[in-house]
């Protein structure tokens, strides 16, 4: 639940009302604000134009810049993982960050972005 000047006495009550013996404790975290829908907009137009350099679709960039970019390696039960963070768990600030990351990466391999693609970066 996501806590506002509106509905803080609903939250208060809601919290009083908690069984932390039957349903375990409660956390809570500042709220940031997710991606932009003009970053998100950004990113997948970015993606194809990646994509159709380098010859692949945008879900596969999008697949493996998540794995470059967003993943952690894990041990779960013993057997070593890699959990993949959602573009669409990031903020605003690591959307931003992301999206740098895949620039860099695009201009390493000679892609180059077109001039009105650089102003919106």
């Amino acid at each position: 639940m996501r806590i506002t000047k509106h509905n803080k006495e609903m939250a208060i009550a809601k919290i009083n009302g908690h069984d932390f013996q039957k349903d375990g404790d409660l956390e809570l975290d500042k709220f940031k604000s997710k991606r932009s829908n003009s970053q998100n907009d950004l990113y997948w137009a970015m993606l194809k134009e990646i994509g159709d350099y380098c010859g692949y679709s945008e879900e596969e960039l999008h697949d493996m810049f998540r794995f470059k970019y967003l993943s952690e390696k894990k041990t779960v039960v013993g057997s070593e993982i890699y959990a993949i963070k959602s573009t669409t768990s990031l903020n605003v600030d690591e959307f931003k960050n992301y999206i740098q990351d895949i620039q860099r990466f695009a201009i390493e391999l000679g892609f180059h972005f077109d001039k009105s693609r650089e102003a919106a970066l």
